[in-house]
């Protein structure tokens, strides 16, 4: 019977973890409204500071839409650059606006003390769109 009740306490403290965390990690993201031109040209959203601790930064689209007509939209593209403008994410992600969470954006080694960084979006096709993001360093 005790260890029963170990067992749920243990539980009940790791939920409540959970729980006040989630909310913690999201104050802390940058969400907001931006254009993307035409012919997938990167639109820097913003700056956002980091610890140097992590090899991952975060981003997430909340929905993308066109410009005008009909909405066939699901994916924008993300890269992150250091203070200099140098490219320092591994690669290109593709955000799903269907995605529930963020998107782990791995940092190129040698750079990961790197603050502030600038996140980056464009689209997706060559045509202009809208978007809503969030990111976090």
């Amino acid at each position: 019977m005790k260890t029963t009740k170990k067992i749920l306490s243990a539980f009940v403290v790791m939920m409540i973890a959970i729980i006040i965390a989630v909310p913690a990690f999201a104050a802390g993201t940058n969400r907001q409204s931006i254009y993307l031109p035409k012919d997938q040209e990167w639109k820097s959203a913003g700056t956002d500071t980091r610890t140097g601790n992590y090899s991952y930064v975060y981003a997430r689209c909340h929905s993308v839409y066109p410009d005008s007509g009909a909405d066939h939209f699901t994916t924008i593209q993300c890269r992150v650059r250091n203070s200099s403008g140098i490219v320092i994410s591994d690669k290109i992600y593709y955000l799903e606006e269907s995605a529930t969470g963020f998107t782990s954006i791995k940092i190129k080694e040698g750079y990961l003390s790197a603050s502030p960084v600038t996140f980056q979006f464009r689209g997706n096709t060559s045509a202009p769109a809208y978007a809503v993001v969030s990111y976090h360093g």
